[in-house]
């Protein structure tokens, strides 16, 4: 999708393009955003659990750790 859009950005029309040309460039551009949209939406709530998931971890390592002190 990024070599997609370098090339696309890179592109220098000699003659103006016709207007459906540009409505098919808009769809495909707004059919991208949405696509990065539900990614990046993935991306995020798999990074919140994670960030849940190390969280509980370092309260279980944190009560060992006090419970083994205790114990000595």
């Amino acid at each position: 999708m990024q070599e997609w859009l370098a090339k696309f950005l890179k592109q220098e029309p000699a003659i103006p393009r016709p207007l459906y040309s540009l409505e098919q460039e808009n769809q495909l551009l707004h059919d991208m955003v949405r696509k990065i949209a539900v990614e990046r939406n993935t991306y995020r709530i798999e990074n919140q659990r994670l960030r849940d998931e190390n969280a509980m971890l370092r309260r279980i390592i944190e009560r060992y750790e006090n419970g083994s002190k205790k114990r000595n």
